[in-house]
């Protein structure tokens, strides 16, 4: 889906989705010129990346500018935990594909990266695995995990992430390796 400016639809709060994009991502408007105001909102996430804002529209994803959440009466504050309720809907599960020690979170509809803003279900992998939980992020729509313990498992991770990274253009997202320990903290650069 594009991630376009449109200025042909009226902003409505419950099409407003979080979205993880990389560090950056306003350069290119920056160097155009763009006046702030019409550059997407966004917050830092970890390390290299950031949550951004969208409108989920039939034609694709549209983001969210300041002068959209001053004519909805928004907060940033608020942005955010009304996109996440918005998120609930559209991703009532969180789904794991197993593949030896590393593991695969599945979503649909390419909100995989944005599982890394839903604190239960880290919360709860990390009780059910020993040591802590390793994250990459390759992609939009592929985020890989598996125990700190598992030496094959991580290096497995790594290469898997960096096939995702070689193979996607549009949507990739970074090469650090995050770790859960109640919020998420930057790891090491995959290699």
């Amino acid at each position: 889906m594009p991630d376009q400016p449109d200025q042909l639809f009226e902003p409505n709060s419950s099409l407003i989705l979080p979205r993880i994009k990389q560090l950056g991502f306003n350069d290119a408007l920056k160097q155009a010129g763009a006046p702030p105001d019409q550059w997407p909102v966004t917050e830092p996430l970890v390390g290299n990346l950031l949550v951004a804002y969208a409108f989920d529209l039939p034609a694709g994803f549209v983001m969210v500018r300041p002068q959209d959440l001053a004519q909805l009466g928004l907060s940033p504050d608020q942005l955010r935990k009304l996109s996440l309720d918005n998120l609930r809907r559209e991703m009532p599960e969180i789904a794991v594909e197993v593949n030896g020690d590393v593991h695969r979170v599945i979503t649909g509809k390419n909100f995989e990266a944005c599982t890394l803003l839903a604190p239960n279900f880290w919360t709860k992998v990390a009780s059910q695995i020993d040591g802590e939980v390793i994250v990459a992020v390759p992609s939009r729509d592929v985020v890989l995990f598996c125990t700190s313990l598992s030496s094959q498992g991580l290096a497995d991770m790594v290469s898997l992430a960096n096939e995702v990274l070689r193979q996607e253009a549009a949507h990739a997202l970074t090469n650090e390796l995050l770790v859960w320990r109640g919020a998420w903290q930057v790891v090491v650069p995959v290699a």
